[in-house]
C-alpha cells in the first residue's frame, strides 16, 4: 500500500486527481484481496468521483485535473 500510494503521489499531477484515485483505491482493494471485477471497477470509480465531488465542488479544493483537463 505504501509503495501504491508512493506512486499515486508521482503521478497525481500528470493523470490528474480523478484517475490518480480510482487507480489507486483500485491497487489496495485488489491488495487486500478482492478479486470480483465488478468490485474492481464500481468501487474505485464511485469512491473517486465521491472524492472529488466532496473536495472539488462541495469544498473548492483546487485539484489537479491532469489527462481530463478537457473536462472543464
Amino acid at each position: 500500500m505504501l509503495g501504491a500510494m508512493a506512486v499515486a503521489f508521482l503521478v497525481l499531477n500528470k493523470l490528474g486527481f480523478l484517475v490518480t484515485m480510482t487507480l489507486f483505491i483500485a491497487i489496495v482493494i485488489y491488495g487486500l484481496g478482492v478479486r470480483s471485477w465488478v468490485t474492481l471497477a464500481t468501487v474505485p470509480l464511485g469512491t473517486g468521483i465521491a472524492l472529488y465531488m466532496v473536495f472539488a465542488v462541495w469544498l473548492r479544493v483546487p485539484l489537479p485535473k491532469g489527462i481530463l483537463e478537457f473536462l472543464g
